[in-house]
């Protein structure tokens, strides 16, 4: 009977172990795919192919003109058309040359973007905003442009430095993007440019950042911040010298986070269960 029973409370723990252990790994599991599910943000990475765009949500400019505007916020349609943008103009191009700008640009899910330029010789502070906001953003703000409303998805910001005009340059720093996702691969750099220089990889005068997300920036809040510090003499060309964001939507190929942590992890904790049987 002693036997009887010793043998039964065996069978029992072999049992709760058993079971104990399946709870363990499905409570791991799901706890390392809701890990994998989160967004991870990839900042000129190259485990990172781009394979095309669908399409642009919105685009934040930055412009050393004589005498139009100089910072602009657009509705991914671009400035040909004045109903489509949101501008500035912040002065001529000796009053803009050798200047240092603190930027800011903004984006609150299911409300809009904002783009704000601060002078940091000055302190003085311009912002564009569209979007319908809770808390109504300084400066101007439309809550359509040319009857469009935020909330076009988007996984991809374009960070473009551009110096193709004789005797410019385009200088960037301190760029950070401010979220609560995660960063998986790579980091933002500083430079500075030149009509005789390059990003790695881009033509002269030029220099292209790329961050990418593995789910639609649309759906997060976040902003991305820096610095820039652009020069250059006489009007014309007003393109020529500037700093530029586009959030665009792409279609990517990227790395899938935690599936192969998760394969290991459960095999592990199988081996263990299966070593915690035996000895039971």
């Amino acid at each position: 009977m002693l036997g009887g029973r010793m043998a039964g409370r065996r069978k029992d723990q072999l049992m709760f172990n058993t079971t104990n252990n399946r709870l363990s790994i499905a409570m791991l599991a799901a706890a390392l795919l809701a890990g994998a599910a989160q967004a991870d943000i990839f900042i000129n990475s190259d485990q990172v192919t781009i394979d095309g765009f669908n399409g642009t949500a919105a685009a934040a400019q930055f412009r050393m003109s004589n005498s139009s505007w100089d910072m602009a916020l657009d509705n991914g349609l671009g400035t040909s058309k004045s109903a489509n943008y949101i501008s500035a103009n912040l002065g001529n191009n000796n009053k803009l040359s050798d200047r240092t700008y603190a930027f800011t640009l903004t984006h609150l899910a299911g409300q809009g973007f904002s783009w704000e330029l601060t002078d940091t010789g000055s302190g003085k502070t311009t912002t564009d905003s569209w979007g319908t906001f809770d808390v109504k953003p300084d400066g101007t703000v439309k809550s359509a442009l040319n009857g469009l409303t935020p909330g076009a998805s988007f996984n991809t910001l374009l960070v473009d430095a551009r110096s193709t005009r004789s005797g410019s340059s385009m200088e960037f720093s301190r760029l950070a993007f401010n979220s609560g996702l995660s960063i998986a691969d790579g980091s933002f750099v500083a430079g500075v440019l030149t009509p005789s220089t390059s990003g790695p990889g881009d033509a002269k005068g030029f220099w292209n950042q790329t961050l990418v997300s593995t789910t639609d920036l649309a759906k997060s809040n976040w902003s991305l911040t820096g610095l820039f510090h652009g020069q250059r003499i006489g009007g014309g060309d007003d393109d020529a010298v500037g700093f530029s964001v586009s959030m665009r939507n792409a279609t990517v190929t990227i790395p899938a986070p935690g599936a192969f942590a998760l394969l290991g992890v459960v095999g592990l904790l199988t081996r263990a269960g299966s070593r915690r049987s035996d000895r039971a």
